[in-house]
């Protein structure tokens, strides 16, 4: 995460040297950006560990079949 900010600072400098105005990252909006990313990753590994369990269940039931 720590480039993602670093990069943010960039397109910063460059919005000063462009429009003349300053632009700000605050910790606050970083550290909310933060908690979103942790929120989706949980989410996406909460469906992935679905999908598993799900492929699992079938592929047992394929086995049990076959026999």
């Amino acid at each position: 995460m720590a480039f993602v900010h670093l990069s943010i600072d960039a397109a910063n400098n460059e919005f000063k040297e462009r429009e003349r105005r300053y632009n700000y990252t605050t910790p606050t909006s970083f550290l909310e950006l933060i908690n979103f990313y942790e929120k989706l990753l949980n989410s996406k590994q909460g469906a992935i560990v679905d999908s598993i369990a799900r492929l699992e269940r079938g592929l047992a039931t394929m086995i049990s079949t076959t026999n």
